[in-house]
């Protein structure tokens, strides 16, 4: 697996429309300019698969990509890209240029029905794990009596551990940190004004008061535009890098920060904005 390969193979994944036609040759240049502006690929007759300006991205005898090759996409997303690295550089944080993402014409949200039961079950997980963690276990019907929307969409393995009567550490300790993703979630509904920097954890009291009173915001939900959740998931997107990178040499992502705070939001906007379809137990968060 190669940079390249691995940002064709999701470009391909996000296709919605294939075109099969024959083109003369005195009409290439005009096609090349169709294929930068839509951000297509082309696959020829020969196997091979290339950008808009011919150069080859993948040959099915597994040689190299040209060297010229360029990851398809389009100029909105190198512009939010070199927005974000600005505001990184701005807090003194250097991440290396990495390849950005899918821009606002070509992703698309998940539904406010789907957001707003997600939000509650993953406040009703996480109100569990904490009470447990603070040796005062809520009982599972009085949760579901102020908070029944949390119940409709729980995941499997959400599902498996409201049934649990006594979970493992670890488990309470991951579903504690859910109240990031509700954070986030809420954000995107408009319920929070602002998503501070994920240098500390979230407001807990604040999102609960929120969260607590559902039933008089449900109908008035307005969720954030396309481009304002790309631009919050090319930030997390970049500072997850850093912090992986900072686990993999056994140091601290810095002290402006918190790593986990990072990993929860990016989990959650990756499912906000369909990352490989995935349900909310499967989504994965490559950097």
């Amino acid at each position: 697996m190669t940079q390249i390969k691995y940002h064709l193979l999701r470009h391909i994944q996000r296709v919605k429309h294939h075109f099969s036609f024959e083109v003369e040759q005195s009409n290439f240049e005009a096609m090349s300019k169709w294929v930068s502006e839509s951000n297509s690929v082309m696959f020829f007759p020969d196997g091979t698969i290339r950008s808009a300006s011919g150069s080859i991205l993948f040959y099915p005898d597994g040689r190299s990509p040209d060297k010229a090759a360029e990851i398809p996409f389009l100029a909105d997303s190198y512009s939010r890209r070199s927005r974000t690295e600005a505001f990184l550089s701005q807090r003194d944080i250097s991440v290396p240029s990495l390849p950005p993402l899918p821009c606002e014409y070509e992703i698309e949200l998940r539904s406010i029905p789907e957001i707003f039961h997600r939000t509650l079950s993953l406040f009703a997980v996480a109100v569990r794990a904490e009470s447990i963690a603070t040796a005062n276990p809520l009982e599972i019907a009085t949760l579901k009596e102020r908070l029944p929307g949390g119940f409709l969409e729980l995941s499997p393995f959400e599902e498996k551990f409201m049934a649990d009567d006594a979970p493992e550490d670890s488990q309470v300790a991951q579903f504690g940190w859910r109240y990031e993703g509700v954070a986030l979630l809420l954000w995107s509904l408009n319920m929070l004004p602002v998503l501070p920097f994920p240098s500390a954890i979230c407001d807990v009291p604040k999102l609960a008061q929120i969260t607590w009173d559902w039933s008089s915001w449900q109908n008035k939900i307005e969720l954030r535009s396309v481009s304002e959740i790309l631009n919050c998931l090319d930030l997390h997107y970049e500072l997850h890098w850093l912090v992986r990178q900072a686990g993999i040499n056994n140091e601290k992502p810095g002290s402006d920060i918190d790593a986990g705070v990072v990993l929860e939001r990016h989990y959650a906007l990756n499912w906000l904005t369909k990352f490989e379809n995935a349900d909310w137990d499967s989504v994965d968060t490559p950097t």
